[in-house]
């Protein structure tokens, strides 16, 4: 698998996180992935505009990139689903993720793991967010 021919897909959100701190995610999972050998993973190019309901959009977003990514013969895919987003009552921030590699063309999935971030007291989403990600994906098990 390493070394293959990969793409990020995008991510699906269970909870309501903005816009722009699910960009960063994906950014944050890109700038890991060299630390595993994933070399220039291909990027769906999102249309700038969708005709389905808000609530789908995700679903729909992860639904398009991967016929695209089919259509463009890549083999593994990397995908993340944000299960928890949240401040408790003392600025603490948590986070839930999981990760999962596929075979783009089999539909197969090859690993999944899980995980859970928690921040001290006004310790930034960002922070959190990357620290989880990192051990996530130090824990992809590529030969």
């Amino acid at each position: 698998m390493k070394g293959g021919n990969w793409t990020v897909l995008p991510f699906i959100s269970h909870t309501h996180v903005p816009p722009e701190d699910m960009v960063q995610l994906e950014r944050i999972l890109l700038v890991q992935l060299p630390s595993k050998g994933i070399i220039n993973p291909k990027i769906y190019p999102a249309p700038k505009t969708f005709t389905v309901p808000d609530y789908l959009y995700d679903v729909y977003q992860f639904e398009q990139a991967q016929v695209w990514a089919i259509s463009q013969d890549i083999k593994y895919a990397i995908s993340a689903e944000i299960l928890e987003w949240q401040y408790d009552q003392q600025s603490r921030f948590s986070t839930a993720l999981s990760l999962k590699v596929t075979n783009i063309s089999s539909g197969d999935l090859i690993w999944s793991m899980n995980g859970m971030g928690e921040g001290l007291p006004g310790e930034d989403a960002y922070d959190v967010s990357r620290k989880l990600i990192a051990d996530l994906v130090a824990a992809i098990p590529l030969q």
